[in-house]
């Protein structure tokens, strides 16, 4: 409830990973505020009236976070298979994951894993679209996880409107 002369500073870090906004007192030196503007933006998303809600095991951020978590896969069109309103996995190795229970529960090595990472990631990044109002990518994208022979590299075809993300021979599975 006070005005107070400070001074902002923009910090990026590895550890903890962040680009940081800080505000410090100008007179003080102590820390006012701050925010985080590299995680703080995720959307948790929701399941649409009519829709189906899974759970999967993703990792957090990236691989680097070490450990998994269990996540609502959200928007299904039903609880066994990665197909919703707004993303549509496909697998090009194999056959698309079946969940049991609605789990989709893979380890990292497993062909699947990709799969639900990407289902995930991209109702993620539909969901925070859409918390701002931009309702123009209601409608579904294919997704194809383990594209190419060690394709080192992620693409959006706009001639297709779908995405492709490769496994590489040099990079981590990009999924």
């Amino acid at each position: 409830g006070q005005l107070k002369l400070a001074i902002v500073a923009n910090v990026a870090a590895a550890a903890p990973l962040g680009d940081f906004e800080v505000a410090v007192d100008a007179v003080t030196g102590a820390i006012i505020g701050g925010e985080n503007h590299l995680m703080h933006e995720a959307v948790e998303p929701v399941s649409d009236p009519g829709r189906v809600t899974a759970e999967g095991k993703v990792y957090p951020h990236s691989p680097l976070d070490h450990q998994m978590m269990t996540t609502a896969l959200t928007n299904l069109n039903a609880k066994d298979k990665l197909v919703g309103a707004y993303v549509k996995v496909v697998n090009a190795d194999e056959d698309g994951a079946i969940a049991a229970n609605g789990q989709f529960f893979y380890d990292e090595g497993n062909t699947h894993f990709a799969e639900v990472m990407v289902y995930r990631n991209l109702e993620m990044v539909h969901s925070y679209y859409k918390s701002l109002g931009f309702n123009g990518r209601d409608k579904q994208m294919k997704a194809t996880v383990h594209y190419g022979d060690n394709y080192d590299n992620a693409f959006y075809s706009p001639m297709s409107d779908s995405m492709a993300f490769g496994d590489g021979n040099r990079l981590n599975n990009l999924a």
